[in-house]
């Protein structure tokens, strides 16, 4: 079961969801398909075969909020560099600072 890039705004994947999913499963390059096998035997004796669906469903959520968070503190961030930047952009220039020689002449 791999796990699907989350959406970009614009609707489709995005390069670096694309990107951050390869690194997260990245992993199971080493894993062949008995070791997965015996994980998920284990995993089924462990937790019963009615608590996994519920195991997965929480796990599920727990992965979206955590991602909702991350991009609330992600555009929160770039609202504030972005309001930084005008705020910069907007600001008079002051004049250049005069040098002793014209100030001593008047």
């Amino acid at each position: 079961m791999i796990a699907s890039p989350a959406r970009s705004a614009s609707g489709s994947p995005g390069f670096e969801d694309a990107v951050m999913a390869t690194e997260i499963l990245a992993f199971l390059d080493d894993i062949g398909v008995s070791e997965l096998a015996v994980i998920l035997l284990v995993t089924l004796l462990l937790f019963g075969g009615k608590k996994l669906p519920e195991l997965a469903r929480a796990l599920g959520k727990g992965i979206r909020a955590f991602r909702q968070e991350l991009n609330s503190v992600q555009n929160t961030l770039r609202d504030a560099l972005n309001e930084e930047e005008r705020r910069n952009d907007s600001s008079p220039s002051l004049p250049p600072p005069a040098d002793k020689q014209s100030v001593e002449k008047k």
